[in-house]
């Protein structure tokens, strides 16, 4: 046309899951499992409870020691990754829970942030250096009361090794030309914040210099000169991060925390305590975690909607990266639909209408498995196929008479929903609103509409005069034809008023046809 506690044989989870559906007076909604709690925090849009991520997730706690990274990779494996925490409503929830379990100290995602470079264009370094590192004796270390932000920031001292401080400190510093081959180094002696020497290097050089491997430390030695103390180098930390790469900024830090106590070398990593404040601590320490677990959720692989009757839709059930995925299973209106168990499905409009939801089923697991949010599949039901063969005067009385009027076809979702019910018809065409004005010389559509956009088959007169002048679409192909109005076929109607403003004294233009002069005052006019 153009137109709950769950036990294995290995450890013990608690499982919580931020669920859709609960009443926001609900503080605990119980699933099929007395263990199993589903957290609601409010939505500003609706009033069902939503994440603020709007990622339906579950939440487990796994009550097995294990160092940060340890708890990372299981939860990695098992699930999606460690816990990411995105307000106090679900902390609070996430908190309660976890009291219950009697854990105490619990992983969850949060990590004091990598280092890497300024400088972060990939081709720039080979396989492994952008990981390499001079540390001197005891560095990096953490900070300490005074300056709560840690020292996320690096420079290089005279004696080749390398020292992480706060980056609000001002020291001179070195900067990478990458035009210069022979000296890629340049030292700048006036005294800026690292920030402020990252600003000046990428304004009058490449960046803050960056350091592969311990020839360019030799190099950066030679570009020193004859200075001592410490200068800027690019690398730097962000100062704390979450595992799955959220940008999430709740934090819930207990007095005096972070304090980058203890040993700096394995990083600092975030512990949740009973009370439900967070502490850092070294990521090398044992302790058990929480892990989440992001849902599946339905999505419509074609037509795009609104969808029409007739329509076969494709869902697809999108989950997260399991290592253990199983098989799918498919849910229409809360009940299993058989046979369907492939990761995409088809289903026909209107018999298979309803709310579909898919679920993953794990291999050699108790877990028990939990629903994707509900997608409601529902198509355009204004448009009524009626199978009595009238003429198209006859078809017209009828559906202004029993619903609103035979159908104009104004847009291609109508067109395509009119080829739906058309399909169904006893009759090889079936009649629409279109008329044609031999007066005007004009075709037009009954709800008031000119006709823009159209499909008709091939042979059609566009312009028949007096003669065949209603149109019809074609049972087959979907195309229209100009016939005898005295011809008898099935019509479809719509239910669908139309309304319209049309104005005084001002020809309407509509597709460059002017269209009718309007008397004194706007009229509203519903069809």
């Amino acid at each position: 046309m153009h137109f709950a506690h769950t036990h294995t044989h290995t450890h013990t989870h608690t499982l919580i899951e931020m669920h859709p559906h609960c009443s926001l007076s609900l503080s605990f909604c119980l699933s099929l499992s007395p263990a199993l709690f589903f957290l609601c925090t409010p939505s500003l849009l609706s009033g069902v409870c939503g994440l603020s991520s709007s990622v339906p997730r579950q939440f487990h706690v796994v009550k097995e020691q294990k160092t940060w990274t340890e708890a990372q990779q299981y939860c990695r494996e098992k699930f999606t990754d460690l816990a990411t925490i995105d307000d106090m409503a679900e902390m609070e929830k996430i908190k309660s829970a976890v009291q219950d379990t009697g854990v105490g100290l619990a992983w969850i995602g949060l990590k004091q942030g990598r280092w890497q470079w300024s400088l972060a264009d990939r081709g720039f370094y080979r396989e492994n250096e952008a990981e390499f590192t001079n540390w001197d004796d005891g560095q990096p270390n953490g900070g300490n009361n005074e300056e709560r932000d840690g020292e996320d920031c690096v420079a290089n001292h005279d004696n080749k090794k390398w020292h992480n401080y706060p980056c609000n400190r001002q020291i001179p510093f070195l900067c990478y030309n990458g035009t210069n081959s022979t000296h890629p180094y340049v030292l700048v002696s006036p005294a800026k914040n690292w920030t402020d020497a990252q600003r000046y290097c990428r304004e009058k050089h490449t960046d803050l210099a960056s350091v592969r491997n311990q020839t360019e430390n030799e190099l950066i030695v030679k570009a020193r000169g004859s200075h001592k103390g410490e200068v800027w180098i690019g690398l730097f930390r962000d100062a704390w991060e979450w595992s799955d790469g959220r940008s999430s900024s709740f934090h819930l830090w207990g007095p005096g925390e972070p304090n980058y106590v203890g040993s700096g070398q394995h990083g600092f990593c975030v512990e949740m305590k009973s009370s439900g404040l967070w502490n850092d601590e070294s990521c090398n320490e044992h302790k058990n975690f929480i892990c989440y677990e992001a849902l599946p959720t339905v999505k419509v692989v074609s037509p795009q909607s609104p969808f029409c009757s007739g329509d076969a839709v494709t869902l697809r059930c999108d989950k997260p990266k399991y290592t253990d995925w199983h098989q799918y299973v498919w849910l229409k209106d809360n009940s299993t639909v058989p046979g369907k168990t492939n990761q995409t499905i088809t289903i026909t409009l209107p018999h298979e209408a309803g709310q579909y939801q898919c679920y993953r089923q794990r291999e050699n697991s108790s877990v028990a498995p939990y629903r994707s949010r509900p997608a409601n599949i529902t198509f355009n039901d204004k448009l009524v196929l009626v199978g009595e063969n009238k003429t198209w005067i006859e078809a017209l009385q009828y559906c202004r008479e029993h619903h609103v009027d035979l159908v104009s076809v104004s847009s291609k979702h109508i067109q395509r929903c009119v080829e739906g019910w058309a399909k169904g018809a006893s009759s090889p065409h079936v009649w629409l609103g279109l008329r044609y004005s031999c007066v005007l010389g004009f075709w037009f559509w009954v709800n008031g509409d000119t006709v823009c956009c159209d499909n008709w088959a091939p042979g059609a007169e566009r312009d028949p005069g007096c003669a065949a002048r209603v149109g019809a679409v074609g049972r087959d192909g979907g195309q229209w034809s100009n016939l005898e109005e005295t011809e008898e076929l099935n019509f479809i109607c719509t239910n669908e008023r139309k309304s319209v403003s049309v104005y005084q004294g001002r020809n309407i233009w509509v597709c460059n046809i002017p269209f009718v002069t309007f008397p004194d005052e706007p009229l509203n006019v519903t069809f």
